[in-house]
C-alpha cells in the first residue's frame, strides 16, 4: 500500500489514519535517503517506509502524524521541510561538511491484534516476557490491544563520518546509538537507552539491503550495549522493541521502537 505524491484535505486524513495504523502493526518504520553521501549544497530527500526486510510502503508528510521530523547538525534540531502529502515525505539541504542525523518520531497511535499474531510478533521481536506476562494473566487467547511510538534514524554524510550523527543522543523515549564502527578488526557497538537511561535484555537486530533475510540480533546487557562483529559495506538498518505493560483505555501494552539506517562504503 503505498501512497502517491498528492495534496491531501481534511476529510481523507481520517481514513489513511486508519489504512496506515493497520499496515504498521509489528512492521519497522524506517528512513530512505536519496543519498548517504553527498557534497556540500546538496538537497537530500527522504522517504518514509513501514515494512520488512527493506520491503515496505511509503509514509507521506503528514505532521498530524508525527512528533518531531527533524534534523541534528553542529548541535542544533531544526525541522524537516515538507509540504502536506509530501512522497518522500521531507527534503534536508546540507549547508557544510560534515554527519547530519534525520529523525522521525510518530505520535503514539493503537492497534488491536488476533492472539496468535500477537503472539508471532512477540516472538520474532525477542519480547516473550510479554508471553509469558499475558499467560500468567491468564490473557493469552484474548486480542491485544496496544500503543506504539516509533523513532526513526538516519545518517547523511558528506565525508563518511557515521559515528558523528549516529551517536547523537535525540531524546526519544527508546534511543539507540551507534558507538563504535571499526574497520575489519574490532567490534561494532550500539547502545540503547529506554527513558534516558541502559535498556538491558532487549533485542537488537540488523540487516542489509542485498541480503535482508540474513539478520544479524543480540541483547543488550545491563548497560544497554549490543556488540556485534565489523561490518561489511552496505546499506544497513538497526532496530529494536521495547515493549511495557500499561493499561489504558483500549490497550494493555506499550510499545516503543527504535530503528537507524546508514550506509558503509
Amino acid at each position: 500500500m503505498a501512497f502517491s505524491t498528492v495534496r491531501l484535505s481534511g476529510r481523507f486524513i481520517p481514513l489513511l489514519f486508519l489504512l496506515v495504523s493497520a499496515s504498521t502493526a509489528a512492521h519497522v518504520t524506517w528512513i530512505e535517503p536519496s543519498a548517504f553521501l553527498a557534497r556540500p549544497g546538496d538537497r537530500v530527500e527522504l522517504t518514509l517506509r513501514v515494512g520488512e526486510e527493506f520491503v515496505g510502503d511509503t509514509l507521506v508528510y503528514l505532521p498530524q502524524w508525527f512528533i518531531r521530523f527533524s534534523l541534528f547538525h553542529d548541535g542544533k534540531e531544526t525541522p524537516v521541510d515538507g509540504d502536506m502529502g509530501d512522497d518522500p515525505a521531507g527534503k534536508i539541504l546540507l549547508p557544510g561538511p560534515g554527519s547530519y542525523l534525520v529523525l522521525y518520531e510518530n505520535r503514539p497511535d493503537f492497534v488491536e491484534l488476533e492472539p496468535q499474531k500477537f503472539r508471532e510478533y512477540l516472538r520474532e521481536n525477542g519480547l516473550e516476557h510479554v508471553i509469558g506476562k499475558r499467560e500468567a494473566l491468564g490473557e493469552s487467547a484474548e486480542p491485544a490491544g496496544e500503543y506504539y511510538s516509533r523513532c526513526a534514524k538516519t545518517v547523511v554524510t558528506t565525508d563518511g563520518d557515521i559515528l558523528a550523527g549516529a551517536s547523537m543522543p535525540t531524546g526519544c523515549t527508546l534511543d539507540l546509538l551507534l558507538e563504535s564502527l571499526p574497520g575489519r578488526d574490532g567490534e561494532t557497538r550500539f547502545r540503547l537507552l529506554f527513558n534516558g537511561k541502559p535498556a538491558a535484555g532487549v533485542l537488537v537486530t540488523g540487516i542489509t539491503r542485498a541480503t535482508p533475510q540474513a539478520r544479524l540480533g543480540a541483547r543488550t546487557d545491563r548497560e544497554g550495549i549490543v556488540h556485534f562483529p565489523p561490518l561489511h559495506p552496505g546499506t544497513w538498518l538497526f532496530s529494536a522493541v521495547q515493549m511495557i505493560r500499561e493499561v489504558r483505555e483500549k490497550a494493555k501494552w506499550r510499545s516503543y521502537w527504535a530503528s537507524m539506517t546508514f550506509r558503509l562504503e
